[in-house]
């Protein structure tokens, strides 16, 4: 017998460490481990660390073997780790209705177990006893089995398990807006049972998916029935969300030692490595201590002050755990891995040592990691006084599993048995590597050949689509049909699994998929103008392209480039002479190379086949579902036709005898349109009377189909007529009338009669002599497909209201918002605003917002019919919420500083601004809001949340009238757009330079109200300072507490939460959107700011016991300026040195507008007047704090 090198010994003591801490307590029959010798229930993320743990020693044994002993040693310890992970998998498999259930609810009572049976593979609790959503736990499972199947362990026998592992991967994709426990099964750390969205379950989900993409479960034996799909998309919403989050871990965690399981080993989910080290020097800067690092801050568990009879703690108890957690030596063996990860061997050592001198010994002498050190309950007010001088106690399970399987981890590295490498086969911790520059494959292609042919004049080479489709090789779809296509992946009739739920996103899309002869390529949802009006216009068309590639740049890890179709159809604009500006102007900067900061290329689909991303649907052959196999028999792209062109030429030669005889119609569609844009019992704007601007077009197009349509700017303004004017006319009549009448207001009119009258299902003759009939929805939708070629947005979103349009990603945009920590309301406040703080479906969004912009037509309507159209403003509504979720993804500093996105207060806001800009009524300026296209509403939506000054100026545009044969008339009339323009002019001759119109005048004269344009746009963002609610915090730790517009906040809860806690920001949030006015609410933000000036001079620790009230500093500050201005409280006007300078009192809570329009800072301005009122109102101000407050003004 060969003796043993040092080597072999070494290993030998690790592997006598495994055996008496993990191996002896897995069960023989199940694999699984159990907790200890008295508790049988098995964990499964404390399993998935054990099988860790018996991997990484049977690599080190099968690399560093001396005899075969050692190599048997190996196999022993791998089958140990295939059988532990396959008897969690038959755990789980248990459960299969549970995981078909979750993929659509996403509810705790319908998630996986978080613990079973070690001895029979049963669930030990029932779903309502334990908090048993853990995203992370099961993700961690998946990660791992990635990792060991790609190290050549097999741990999957059947197709059956895999149509199974691929559901675990549906079931956690979602991680990234699904509240969850979390890794310490608590959720809040009140212990309340509350689930949060946690950073720790987003990581570890987002690896689980990158890691076992792409993987054959079968090993190098499989084949495409044995592969896990993952999609992109979902892996760069987790990656978006987690960066969003961190260094946080929650909303009631500012701070958690468990992050340290996610930027490094082993999920090394973090690709930036700035944000890696963020992470990291929290966790040691807050959480670190001799014996490790406690769990989070406020943490009670175990402490020697924790009550033991209850699980929960009581409001402001937390703050009596405060430097004494518990720290636990788990999270240094942590740190030495990753250290050693890092190739920081030093650091890695030291933490070792720091390990080895906190274990225990055993009964058998065995040294081993405790769960955690505690502080003796007679120490706690000793440790209190100072952190960390205090000795402490082993506490928890002794030996703990979790901890002692990471040490065996660590020494194995530490020692060189085995590498980073061989522990990470699938090259994870190389994700924070810069990575190479991407470049974004476009293809266009034409709808028509002389679509084609009029940009082949500006040098722009395409194939029309049905060109693109003719050879055979490429077949071209939406993107429903790839959606559909990934129903059927994971379908398994064994297991009553249904597939993949959802949609595809723009990363699906941007692949090519290969099945049979065909490549098939997909065009992203947002490009169909048939499922919602955005795609009508040209210029969101663009304008999101931009997006969607520097959405690619970002977030295409995939092999291969991403190749995006873009189809031109004939309805983006009039390709009958020149190639329109907006596309020569966006095709010319692609046809360069870059567009946006984006490396693109244009070309042909078989220029780019060699180098574009392809995937494999071959699958589908073996589904035995017949429709699976019938997704791609017939072509899916259909171009747009009328759907009632066929009835039309029937019509044409009618006569109009009733058109003269038959009363106005004006006005009647004005009904729909009577939601309130303020709240009747808040004076939330004034508003002024000015004369009324025309904006009409004068342009007279029609299309082919059964209505022709003259082109209007805009809907009629003047008040609905009585709705019995056409109670005499029969149907027959109406339809005579609508089919006579070119003007849309009058089409709009008519249909919008027959629809409160009859319904949207009434069929409605076309012909006495003819069976020929329509419904009036069909009526609706013909209107709604004219307009929007006609680009008449108002009529647009007036028939999208009525034939109730979705946007068809708004749950998703909802989503975006709300997991980036932004609430999402719906309506004005106070008592028809809807808020949402938890994702929910897409027609429980369309029905809240139908609810609050519905109110006011209920009451007009109701006496004619109880058929009510929905609002425009429903419109309004959608499109907003999908905007503010495109710009929170890739322009998220325009959300810093705003817990709350409130659309209802936000399209008010634009309208007042229209009003101020056009200078028009409000009434006038709703017009022009529903009027603007969808890319001017998202441009004014940006200008709106960039907080900066700008101006609308009205530009016009020539346009061609086209006549029903589609030939060119020989007059032309002009369209006029609306340019939001930034106004960074403040000096007047500056002003009359650049703009030499009459506008200019009105551009200087704007500033003239800019102060109180920033509060009220600031107000209805909800946007405060930088670090304003930690301010607050510390505000109210010297004072009894504060009271805002009636509601207290009290001293409670500093005691409660930390300073960083962000359900600390909720709370203070909360309390402010009680306010229902913007402009008040920004003069309360900055009496909170004055407040924490107070509290900042008072360096000797002085308590204010009573409650301060801010609105009484506000007032008191309003007061003084009056004062200072020479002026009485009742007076009408305010007249500063300026003589322009003269404001009218519209009295907003008693408060004149001069005092809204003043700045903040400066010696009139209302920071200084607020920090003067603090010091009247604050009991126990003393003069040296008034000499302060004088110096700081100075």
């Amino acid at each position: 017998m060969r003796s043993r090198s040092n080597s072999g010994i070494q290993l030998d003591f690790y592997h006598r460490i495994i055996c008496q801490t993990v191996i002896k307590h897995q069960n023989s029959i199940t694999g699984l481990v159990a907790y200890s010798a008295e508790n049988s229930d098995a964990w499964v993320r404390d399993n998935v660390y054990c099988a860790c743990g018996l991997w990484a020693l049977a690599l080190a044994y099968r690399k560093a073997a001396d005899i075969d002993n050692d190599r048997a040693k190996a196999y022993e310890l791998e089958q140990s780790v295939v059988k532990l992970m396959r008897g969690l998998l038959v755990c789980m498999m248990r459960q299969a209705d549970k995981v078909e259930t979750f993929k659509h609810s996403q509810v705790p009572k319908h998630s996986l177990h978080a613990k079973y049976s070690s001895k029979d593979h049963s669930t030990v609790v029932s779903d309502s006893a334990w908090g048993h959503l853990q995203i992370d736990a099961t993700s961690f499972y998946l990660l791992m089995l990635a990792q060991m199947t790609a190290s050549g362990l097999q741990i999957i026998y059947t197709l059956d398990e895999v149509d199974f592992i691929q559901n675990l991967v549906y079931y956690i994709e979602s991680a990234y807006r699904i509240p969850d426990y979390g890794i310490w099964e608590r959720g809040d750390k009140t212990n309340h049972g509350l689930p949060e969205l946690n950073s720790s379950s987003i990581g570890m989900a987002k690896a689980a998916m990158e890691a076992i993409a792409g993987l054959d479960m079968f090993g190098s034996n499989g084949s495409c029935l044995s592969t896990i799909q993952v999609q992109a998309d979902k892996v760069a919403q987790c990656s978006a969300i987690l960066q969003s989050l961190l260094p946080r871990e929650s909303n009631s965690k500012e701070v958690d030692s468990g992050l340290l399981s996610i930027i490094g080993f082993p999920a090394f989910a973090v690709d930036d490595q700035n944000l890696v080290n963020l992470t990291r020097e929290a966790i040691l800067n807050k959480c670190l201590g001799r014996y490790g690092c406690c769990r989070f801050l406020r943490d009670g568990y175990k402490t020697a002050l924790e009550d033991p009879n209850r699980l929960h703690y009581e409001p402001g108890e937390l703050q009596r755990f405060e430097n004494v957690e518990c720290e636990w030596p788990l999270f240094l063996a942590y740190l030495s891995i990753n250290e050693t990860f890092s190739g920081n061997k030093d650091a890695a050592s030291d933490y070792m040592t720091k390990l080895n001198k906190l274990q225990v010994k055993m009964s058998g002498g065995l040294r081993v990691l405790p769960e955690m050190y505690a502080v003796p309950a007679d120490q706690v007010q000793k440790e209190r006084k100072e952190a960390g001088s205090q000795l402490r106690v082993a506490v928890g399970q002794i030996p703990h599993k979790w901890s002692q399987s990471l040490y065996v981890i660590s020494c194995l590295l530490s020692e060189g048995f085995i590498s980073p490498s061989e522990l990470d086969p699938l090259n994870r911790r190389l994700n924070v590597l810069p990575k190479p520059d991407l470049v974004v494959q476009l293809v266009i292609l034409a709808e028509t050949e002389a679509i084609r042919a009029c940009l082949e004049k500006c040098n722009i080479k395409c194939h029309t689509i049905e060109s693109f489709q003719n050879g055979g090789r490429y077949k071209l779809h939406p993107a429903k049909v790839l959606a559909e296509t990934f129903h059927h992946l994971g379908k398994n009739s064994r297991f009553r699994l249904t597939g993949r739920p959802g949609g595809v996103g723009l990363l699906a899309t941007s692949t090519l998929y290969r099945y049979g002869e065909g490549i098939h390529c997909f065009i992203p949802e947002l490009y169909n103008h048939q499922s919602f009006y955005l795609a009508m216009d040209q210029d969101f068309i663009f304008d999101n392209i931009l997006t969607d590639l520097q959405y690619l740049k970002a977030n295409w890890q995939l092999l291969g480039r991403p190749t995006m179709i873009l189809p031109i159809y004939t309805w983006m604009s009039d390709f009958s002479g020149e190639v329109p500006f907006e596309f020569r102007s966006a095709i010319s900067k692609m046809q360069s190379g870059y567009y946006g900061g984006v490396r693109v290329q244009l070309g042909n689909m078989d220029n780019f086949l060699s180098t574009s991303c392809v995937e494999s649907l071959e699958w589908l052959h073996f589904k035995t579902d017949s429709k699976a196999c019938q997704l791609f028999t017939s072509p899916q792209h259909t171009s747009l036709r009328s759907r009632l062109s066929s009835g039309a030429s029937e019509f044409s030669n009618r006569k109009s005898e009733l058109r003269d005889t038959a009363p106005s119609v004006h006005g009647i569609i004005r009904r729909g349109l009577s939601v309130l844009l303020t709240d009747p019992d808040v004076d939330f704007t004034a508003s002024v009377s000015h004369p009324r601007a025309d904006n009409s077009l004068n342009v007279s197009r029609s299309v082919t189909g059964m209505l022709k349509v003259r082109s209007s700017s805009q809907f009629p303004v003047n008040l609905p007529g009585q709705s019995s004017t056409f109670s005499k006319q029969n149907s027959m009549e109406l339809v005579d009338l609508l089919l006579n009448t070119d003007e849309a207001t009058e089409q709009a009119d008519i249909i919008h009669y027959l629809f409160i009258t009859h319904g949207p299902d009434y069929q409605i003759k076309l012909d006495a002599d003819s069976d020929t009939s329509c419904s009036v929805a069909d009526l609706l939708e013909e209107l709604y497909q004219k307009s929007g070629s006609l680009k008449m947005w108002w009529l647009v979103r007036y028939s999208a209201a009525m034939l109730r349009k979705k946007v068809h990603y708004l749950a998703s945009a909802l989503s975006d918002l709300l997991v980036r920590q932004k609430q999402v309301t719906f309506g004005l406040p106070a008592h028809k605003e809807c808020v949402v703080t938890q994702p929910i479906s897409h027609d429980e969004i369309v029905e809240k917002i139908e609810q609050v912009c519905n109110i006011g037509s209920e009451s007009t309507d109701q006496d004619i019919s109880d058929y009510l159209p929905n609002s425009p403003h429903c419109m309004l509504h959608q499109e907003l919420l999908l905007y503010m979720s495109m710009y929170v993804r890739t322009e998220p500093r325009l959300f810093h500083e705003m817990l709350r996105v409130r659309i209802g207060l936000v399209i008010a806001v634009m309208t007042k601004e229209l009003s101020h800009c056009l200078n028009c009524s409000e009434e006038e300026a709703t017009s022009h809001l529903l009027n603007l296209s969808p890319y001017e509403l998202k441009n004014f939506l940006y200008h709106i949340l960039s907080a900066k000054d700008f101006v609308v100026l009205e530009v016009e545009e020539p346009q061609a009238a086209v006549s029903d044969t589609g030939r060119v008339k020989s007059r032309t009339s002009s369209t006029k757009h609306r340019i939001f323009r930034p106004a960074l002019i403040s000096n007047s001759n500056m002003c009359k330079d650049l703009l030499s119109t009459a506008d200019a005048e009105d551009v200087c004269e704007d500033s003239l109200g800019q102060w109180s344009r920033h509060r009220r746009i600031d107000g209805a963002l909800n946007r405060v300072p930088v670090g304003f609610y930690s301010k607050i915090w510390h505000v109210l730790k010297q004072c009894g507490g504060l009271s805002v517009d009636g509601t207290i906040l009290s001293h409670s809860l500093v005691k409660e939460m930390t300073e960083g806690e962000l359900k600390f920001a909720l709370r203070v949030e909360s309390v402010l959107n009680n306010i229902t006015e913007p402009e008040y609410r920004q003069l309360v933000v900055e009496a909170l700011c004055a407040l924490n000036i107070f509290s900042q001079m008072s360096r000797d620790g002085r308590f204010i016991p009573s409650t301060i009230s801010v609105d009484d500093i506000v007032h008191k500050a309003y007061l003084l300026f009056l004062q200072d201005h020479g002026m009485e409280a009742g007076s009408n006007h305010l007249t500063t040195s300026d003589s322009r300078s003269k404001h009218s009192c519209h009295r907003l809570r008693g408060i004149c507008e001069a005092f809204y329009d003043s700045a903040p800072s400066g010696p009139y301005g209302t920071i200084p007047y607020m920090c003067k009122a603090a010091l009247q109102v604050i009991p126990l101000a003393t003069k040296q704090d008034s000499d302060t407050i004088e110096c700081l003004i100075q």
